[in-house]
């Protein structure tokens, strides 16, 4: 079966959803493309975040192979104050490729559409998917995106629902908002999770040893870790506030990841000793042997697919309470408190800290239950089932 990944922009060295469904569909046998934009997203401060370990933003077009996935990217154009970008060419690229099924990551862009008005002459399968969620996406915060999103809807969504075949969201949050937007009922929403590479997120002893010794972590320290984009959102200011409040020198905070310059200069101001160490973005493939060397992994505010990764890797992971994580509760490893109540977190810290037997224990139930219930193969085979 031919697969095509349709996605405006596309990292694979930062690695998501497109990035592994696509593998897994490869390694499942079929013939698979992920068909994008000659254009890394737009990520704010790019030149002092992604574009170290990316680099320039703009790519050359055309067929290549990226971390092993065939991958085509067309000339674009970037449409000015807004996320949205144009692939030329994207008729011509489908009848080319000529797929059997095309996934279609995301609802609410330009492509989103334009795919579906493709549908009816190429004949595909149309599957698509939705990551906007309450927590990340605000349709009509700005002028701009008020007069796009009435324009959407009118002309959009009722094309849209006429040709998909299916619509699934990958989480509740995510399924709630699409739902509002496109008038649904949640029962014709199926939730398909995002998953995690379970042969690149494991613990490695060796990884461990050398990543504490690189980043002079001693071996009766206790590591805390948090990764991904640091942002208002992210609530990293209660987590330092915490482990602040805890005043333990042994107990120490490894974030691995940049963003919001402002932000993260008042972080940095809050810090009176040594216990912080910084690491700008590493490679998807590298993540793990930070995991590895730490051991809690804490994101206090928005959600991210870096929890489950961190799960992967054998680590207790302390949330905040929220529904749309709840279904984590399962794997035995997810400690929570209430979003931004310092006591609380301070609390969560020190029972898992204090607690050796506790987290050997979790780091054995929470493994099992990535490779059963979260795995990539696990949810491309999902994905598949809906066909």
């Amino acid at each position: 079966m031919k697969i095509v990944h349709l996605i405006d922009y596309f990292q694979p060295r930062v690695g998501y959803q497109e990035t592994f469904l696509a593998k897994e569909h490869k390694k499942l046998g079929h013939e698979v493309c992920v068909l994008t934009s000659n254009r890394y997203y737009p990520f704010p401060d790019y030149e002092t975040t992604y574009e170290k370990l990316l680099g320039s933003r703009r790519l050359s077009a055309g067929r290549k192979d990226e971390e092993g996935i065939d991958t085509l990217r067309l000339e674009s154009i970037e449409i000015p104050s807004t996320p949205l970008v144009y692939l030329i060419g994207l008729q011509m690229a489908l009848t080319t490729l000529k797929p059997d099924v095309v996934f279609c990551h995301g609802v609410h862009s330009l492509t989103s559409y334009l795919i579906a008005c493709e549908k009816k002459d190429l004949g595909f399968i149309l599957i698509y998917d939705t990551h906007a969620a309450h927590f990340n996406t605000n349709l009509t915060n700005t002028f701009l995106k008020r007069v796009y999103h009435s324009v959407y809807q009118k002309i959009a969504v009722p094309k849209i629902l006429k040709e998909k075949n299916v619509l699934f969201a990958i989480g509740e949050d995510e399924q709630s908002l699409l739902c509002e937007d496109f008038h649904l009922e949640k029962k014709d929403v199926p939730i398909i999770r995002l998953g995690v590479d379970c042969d690149r997120f494991k613990y490695s002893k060796a990884q461990r040893k050398r990543i504490r010794k690189k980043l002079q972590v001693s071996r009766d320290s206790i590591l805390c870790i948090y990764t991904g984009k640091v942002t208002p959102n992210k609530d990293l200011d209660v987590l330092i506030n915490a482990i602040q409040h805890i005043n333990d020198a042994r107990i120490k905070l490894l974030v691995v990841g940049n963003g919001d310059k402002n932000y993260i200069n008042t972080l940095k101001k809050m810090i009176h000793n040594n216990w912080l160490i910084w690491v700008d973005f590493v490679d998807n493939q590298e993540l793990f042997s930070y995991y590895s060397a730490s051991d809690i992994a804490i994101w206090p505010g928005d959600s991210t697919i870096a929890i489950i990764e961190a799960i992967s890797c054998k680590l207790p992971v302390i949330l905040p309470i929220w529904y749309g994580t709840k279904y984590l509760d399962g794997s035995g490893g997810i400690f929570r408190f209430k979003r931004g109540n310092i006591d609380e977190l301070v609390t969560q810290i020190r029972f898992l800290a204090y607690n050796n037997n506790l987290r050997k224990d979790v780091a054995k139930k929470v493994r099992r239950y990535v490779i059963s219930e979260l795995s990539w193969k696990v949810i491309s085979q999902q994905t598949l089932q809906l066909l």
